[in-house]
C-alpha cells in the first residue's frame, strides 16, 4: 500500500509486503547455499589430494585413519570450535550485509523482485546498521526455532510499513524499488 513519506510528503513509498519477501529468501538461500557447496567441495578436494590435512583444519587427531565430525567437534579447542561457528556463519553475514549496505540497497534476490532495504527515514543504512538487522534476524528467526520469524510475518501483515520484527529493531524498511 502506498504510503506518504513524512520527509517528503510529495513522494509515495510502496512497502515491500509478503508477495516479494519470500521469493527474494528463496533466491538469496540459493546463492548461499551454493556458495557453501563450492567450499566444502574445494576443502575435500585439498583434504583428499593430501594438500590439508584433517589435523591443520580441525586440529583434530585421527585414531584408525578416519576422523568422524563428533570426533572432530570434541578434540576441537573451544577457540578452534568458535572459529568453525564464525565461518559457518560470516559468509551469509557478509552476503546480506554487504548487499543491503551497498549501492544496490538489496540482495541479489531482493534485487531481482525489485525491492530493497532502506532506514526509517528512505536512506541507505550504512554496514553497521546492515550487520545488526542480519544479527537480529539470525538470532530472533534460530533461537526462537523460527516463532519469531512466523510472528515477522503478522507483523508485515498488520504494520502500516511492512516491518518485520528485525526491521523495528534496525530501523528499516523494505521498499519497492522505484526504477
Amino acid at each position: 500500500m502506498p504510503v506518504m513519506t513524512a520527509d517528503d510528503p510529495t513522494q509515495t513509498v510502496r512497502y515491500a509486503g509478503l508477495a516479494r519477501r519470500p521469493g527474494a529468501i528463496v533466491l538469496d538461500t540459493i546463492i548461499i547455499i551454493l556458495f557453501y557447496v563450492t567450499l566444502g567441495l574445494i576443502v575435500r578436494f585439498l583434504l583428499a589430494t593430501g594438500l590439508v590435512d584433517v589435523q591443520t583444519i580441525f586440529g583434530a587427531t585421527p585414531t584408525d585413519g578416519n576422523v568422524s565430525l563428533g570426533e572432530m567437534w570434541t578434540q576441537m579447542s573451544v577457540l578452534r570450535k568458535l572459529g568453525v561457528l564464525a565461518f559457518a556463519i560470516a559468509p551469509s553475514a557478509l552476503y546480506n550485509a554487504g548487499f543491503h549496505a551497498s549501492k544496490w540497497q538489496a540482495t541479489v534476490g531482493k534485487r531481482l523482485l525489485g525491492i530493497k532495504v532502506v532506514d526509517d527515514h528512505g536512506a541507505r543504512i550504512s554496514l553497521k546498521r546492515a550487520l545488526g538487522r542480519y544479527s537480529a534476524q539470525y538470532f530472533l528467526g534460530n533461537m526462537s526455532f523460527g516463532i519469531l520469524s512466523l510472528i515477522s510475518v503478522g507483523t508485515i501483515v498488520a504494520s502500516q510499513k511492512a516491518k518485520a520484527v528485525h526491521d523495528m529493531i534496525a530501523g528499516t524498511e523494505v521498499i519497492r524499488r522505484t526504477a
